[in-house]
Formats: C-alpha cells, sequence, structure tokens
C-alpha cells in the first residue's frame, strides 16, 4: 500500500507566513507593473480627447428598429440565406428574442459607450484644469461624455422600453441607467420617467460645454444636443418645449444642401453642410429592397428619387445612401 504524508500544521502555518512576507517584500513597483507594455492608463485631457474620438463612439447606433421598420422588404432567398434570426425576428416582430452571437449595435455596443463615457466622466475628476484654457477643454470633453451617454440612453429606450405615457411613465419599467463604472453594482430597471429625466438632465449639461460648431462631423457640438432634446421632447407630447429646442437648433445650424449641386452617380459622396452630427449603424441595405409603391411617391423631377434610391437591373429598388 502506498503510504501518505501530511504536513504538520506548524509547518502549514510557517508556509503561509513567508508567502505573505515574499508579498510584502515585492517591489510595489513591480506589482503595478502593465501586463501589455501598450496599454495607456488614461490621466491626461489628451488621454480623454482621444476616448471620445475612437471610431466606435459614431458606429453604436442601435439598428433593430430599422431591422423591423416596415419600408422595405426582401425575397425569400435572401431571407433564408442573408438574414440572421435576430433580424429575423426583428422583422416578424417575433416575440422571442434568440440567443445569438451576432450584434447588430443594439445592447451590447451602446451599453459599451455607456461604460466608455463613465470611464472619462469619473477620470475627468481627478483631474483638476491648470489653466483657463485647459478647463475650458475639460468642460468641453464633459460635455461630449455626456452628450453620448444620453443618445446611448435615448436609443436604448426607444428599442426596450415603453413609448412615454404621461399617466403611467412613473412605474413603465425602462432600461438600466449605468452613471458608474463599477462592474460590482447590480444593473436594475428605472422608469421610463427616471430614463427620460437622466437624459434630460445629460444633454442640458452637454448644452452649455459643447461649442456651436465641432472640429468635424463626429464630434457632438450644442445643435446636437438642442435637436436630440427637440426629438425627445417631441416623444414626451412637450410640443412647445419640443418647438424651443428645435428653433435653438435652427438659430444656430440651419444650412439646407442644394441637390442641383449633387453628382447622383457618385458612388459617396461623404459630408454635406446639413449635417448637424454624423454617426450611423451597421445595416446591410444590399439585401433589402425599397416598396416600390413608396418610391413612386417621389415625382419624377425630384432629385432626391435619383440621389436616394438606385433601381437595379432585375427592376428591384435598393437604398443607395444619404447625402
Amino acid at each position: 500500500m502506498m503510504k501518505t504524508f501530511s504536513l504538520p500544521k506548524n509547518l502549514w502555518s510557517l508556509a503561509a507566513m513567508l508567502l505573505l512576507i515574499c508579498c510584502y517584500a515585492c517591489d510595489k513597483k513591480w506589482l503595478d507593473e502593465k501586463a501589455n507594455k501598450e496599454m495607456v492608463i488614461p490621466a491626461s485631457l489628451k488621454d480623454f480627447q482621444s476616448m471620445m474620438d475612437v471610431k466606435d463612439v459614431n458606429w453604436n447606433h442601435p439598428s433593430l428598429g430599422e431591422a423591423a421598420a416596415d419600408d422595405y422588404y426582401t425575397t425569400e432567398i435572401r431571407w433564408n440565406n442573408n438574414f440572421t434570426s435576430l433580424e429575423k425576428n426583428a422583422y416578424s416582430w417575433t416575440r422571442t428574442y434568440p440567443i445569438t452571437t451576432t450584434v447588430l449595435g443594439n445592447w451590447d455596443f451602446a451599453y459599451s459607450l455607456v461604460l466608455l463615457t463613465n470611464i472619462v466622466l469619473e477620470g475627468l475628476q481627478n483631474l483638476q484644469p491648470a489653466s483657463a484654457e485647459e478647463k475650458e477643454q475639460w468642460k468641453h470633453i464633459q460635455a461630449q461624455a455626456l452628450y453620448h451617454r444620453a443618445r446611448s440612453f435615448y436609443l436604448l429606450s426607444e428599442l426596450y422600453a415603453p413609448p412615454y405615457n404621461a399617466a403611467t411613465a412613473a412605474k413603465d419599467l425602462s432600461i438600466p441607467l449605468r452613471v458608474h463604472t463599477d462592474v460590482t453594482v447590480p444593473s436594475k430597471r428605472s422608469t421610463v420617467k427616471e430614463t427620460y429625466e437622466m437624459i434630460v438632465h445629460d444633454l442640458m449639461i452637454a448644452a452649455e460645454g459643447l461649442p456651436d460648431k465641432a472640429m468635424n462631423d463626429s464630434r457632438p457640438n450644442r445643435p446636437a444636443a438642442y435637436a436630440l432634446l427637440a426629438r425627445l421632447y417631441l416623444g414626451t407630447q412637450q410640443f412647445d418645449s419640443s418647438l424651443k429646442y428645435a428653433d435653438k437648433c435652427l438659430q444656430i445650424k440651419n444650412d439646407l444642401l442644394d441637390f442641383n449641386t449633387l453628382n447622383v452617380n457618385a458612388a459617396s459622396i461623404g459630408s454635406n453642410k446639413e449635417i448637424i452630427f454624423h454617426d450611423f449603424f451597421n445595416l446591410n441595405m444590399t439585401i433589402r429592397y425599397v416598396n416600390e409603391a413608396f418610391y413612386n411617391t417621389y415625382e419624377d423631377n425630384d432629385l432626391r428619387k435619383k440621389c436616394y434610391f438606385r433601381v437595379n437591373t432585375d427592376r428591384t429598388i435598393t437604398f443607395k445612401g444619404n447625402y
């Protein structure tokens, strides 16, 4: 028979004590060493602005609402071969939400952006601007983060919460409002009223810190904050407030695009002077066809008909793109 041996209890205690001594004796710099040498811990205004400028910030517009819309149709072959289970259920308004690894830029992407904004907002609290210029930059970055968080909450609530009803908003369940980076804090659903109050809170502060015109269209500006407030108040049927912020937006940004100046055959137009804030979602429009009845609501001399749509060789109509 094989014999087994065990260490005396006092030796186990000694081993544990030696381990603790070794841990305390370790150089703190060695313990703080980053696992990845390329990893950067944000600690400056430049770092936090860089976080607000990553492309994912503008790629997070949820697309599930468009996937569920009735302004397009598809073929049986496309349906079977190209549509994911999530897209099929959205288009057919099936109540079952499939377990899938496919991401359409909805829940996961939107809350990833919320986390990013919370990291920036908490990081800014640990920075003391050294000059008036830095103070203005600090306020500007904070405003960007608040705008993106408000926009994410708004778009999420459009998909995962009931429409605003003043009579029931205080008890209707809405989305979780994550306003911190601590992942150990449990998520709980807010009410629709709380969701809209949070969005308005963030947008009001954002509007104070954003410039009238940003460096580029991918950064939010004051008109973008006003436009989102106008849209939110329209959804809550507070029409006076909606008109107020729509007017504030247009007082700053009211450019109109002359379609006569466009090349309707261009593959990509890029930016244009009507754009207030540029973001987009990922949805394959080549497998979705525009309803001919809708297409024909445009007069033949309406330049939008040629700019927005493409008639294919098989007579199907696809959406070509915005300008």
